[in-house]
């Protein structure tokens, strides 16, 4: 099987077969031991985002399951997985492929300028596979600029005294461009010039806010924000957080806090203030009745220090999940 992968493969592939059974998911649970130690290329594929494993069985469909980030397999590919008792023999499989979705961060925007110097540079976007705005200015004495996207010019201005608007596609697992400026190309001399990527199509997340490319143009609502009372999806505190919630009517205010993180061009900080303030009202609306179990206000403000601490994940997980950015035309 391992003769059948690049040789940057093979020892991974090796791995996989000297400890893995007859039986599929022990196979996944060898790949997932040993993903992390598989090099993916990190100068262009980044921090690797997804990986996937492909065993292919003779005679019938492939199966895949994915891994995600944290090397755990999707709860759902697992179950699939360990229903499924077929008998293999690791010698005799068809193949074994591996795919890997990568990405660093977000688009990353950039301005340069420049004299009559000669400038060359790698521009990392942070991102492959997306779409840039290049914009760029020579102003009235004529200069070039030349981009390459994996050694290949992709654009060129010309030699031109002017400026102008196009889109860089960024359609291969590469994230960086390289450019070239030729200043005073027409043999005059005391030019200036800049230009600019811009990924306008890119929602950029702060700690508190997120925006549309460098010009930080308002988002736009593609569907209703998700509300699922106290706690975050998949927290390991949600087993404490949501009895907690519910024992001292919490989950109305934790709802609206949840509609206001995916609320498109929100701040965070407001979301989170107003959802101290609603469960301080909660307490209080149930100050003088007897069944209030005690210390609502010190769990009130547990809630707040914890959405403070640890939930910008979950607000920028929100706005991507509910926001989307829309080119102007």
């Amino acid at each position: 099987m391992c003769s059948k992968v690049p040789d940057s493969f093979k020892a991974f592939c090796s791995v996989i077969i000297e400890e893995m059974t007859v039986k599929i998911p022990d196979v996944l649970r060898t790949a997932s031991n040993y993903v992390s130690y598989f090099q993916l290329q990190p100068p262009s594929l980044g921090q690797v985002s997804d990986f996937e494993i492909v065993a292919f069985i003779p005679g019938e469909e492939s199966v895949t399951a994915p891994l995600n980030a944290n090397n755990q397999i999707n709860v759902t590919a697992q179950t699939r997985m360990i229903n499924n008792n077929n008998m293999i023999n690791p010698n005799n499989l068809n193949g074994f492929s591996i795919q890997a979705g990568g990405s660093r961060g977000q688009c990353n925007e950039q301005t340069v300028s420049g004299g009559d110097t000669p400038d060359g540079r790698i521009i990392d976007m942070g991102k492959s596979r997306t779409t840039v705005k290049f914009s760029y200015e020579t102003y009235t004495i004529k200069d070039q600029i030349d981009v390459y996207y994996m050694n290949q010019q992709v654009f060129s201005t010309g030699c031109v005294g002017a400026n102008g608007v196009t889109t860089i596609s960024l359609n291969d697992q590469e994230s960086t461009l390289r450019v070239n400026v030729i200043p005073d190309c027409a043999g005059e001399s005391g030019t200036a010039w800049y230009y600019t990527f811009e990924c306008p199509n890119e929602l950029i997340c702060e700690d508190n806010v997120c925006y549309c490319g460098l010009n930080r143009r308002l988002s736009q609502q593609k569907k209703s924000a998700e509300i699922n009372g106290c706690g975050g999806e998949g927290s390991a505190f949600n087993f404490i957080v949501e009895p907690i919630g519910n024992l001292y009517k919490f989950t109305p205010a934790c709802n609206m806090h949840d509609e206001c993180y995916g609320t498109c061009d929100t701040l965070r900080a407001s979301c989170d203030n107003t959802l101290l303030s609603n469960m301080l009202s909660a307490c209080l609306s149930n100050i003088l009745n007897p069944l209030q179990p005690p210390d609502c206000f010190s769990w009130a403000a547990i809630f707040y220090v914890a959405v403070k601490g640890l939930g910008s994940g979950f607000f920028r997980d929100a706005q991507k999940s509910d926001c989307e950015c829309i080119s102007k035309r």
